[in-house]
């Protein structure tokens, strides 16, 4: 996976005006995951060796409509099989295009700045203790 890796990663770097990019492909994946991939709603298995964007060109209700409905929309997947990923490797890929960051983006730095400020309000709280401690024992 390391070689797709950087092979991803120049795709991208190659062609970020393109029609599908990472914030699409990282949403197409998880309605993917959540309509075919997660319980029994398909009729037929999909195999998890079988090259993701050839799904992917089917599967009308993953995508936005605005860019199924595009032009060039059979061309940019055409592009995309290029990378050669499996249905085996969809969550390798959707960490490299930086899923949920991608995806959400400020919401998760927000969280993560509440808890990091919470943290720091747990030290401080332990450290005020700890000072008061110290005063006593040193008046005794």
């Amino acid at each position: 996976m390391r070689k797709k890796k950087e092979c991803i990663g120049k795709y991208f770097d190659k062609n970020k005006n393109t029609l599908i990019n990472k914030l699409i492909i990282c949403t197409t994946i998880r309605k993917f995951i959540s309509r075919s991939l997660v319980g029994i709603r398909e009729d037929l298995e999909i195999g998890e060796n079988i090259e993701l964007f050839s799904i992917l060109l089917f599967k009308e209700d993953c995508w936005n409509k605005e860019i199924y409905n595009n032009n060039n929309f059979e061309q940019a997947i055409e592009q995309l099989k290029t990378l050669d990923i499996r249905v085996g490797e969809i969550l390798d890929l959707y960490d490299i295009l930086g899923g949920d960051k991608v995806l959400l983006g400020d919401k998760i730095k927000d969280k993560e700045d509440e808890k990091e400020e919470e943290k720091n309000k747990k030290e401080k709280k332990s450290s005020t203790k700890n000072s008061k401690k110290k005063r006593i024992k040193s008046v005794f």
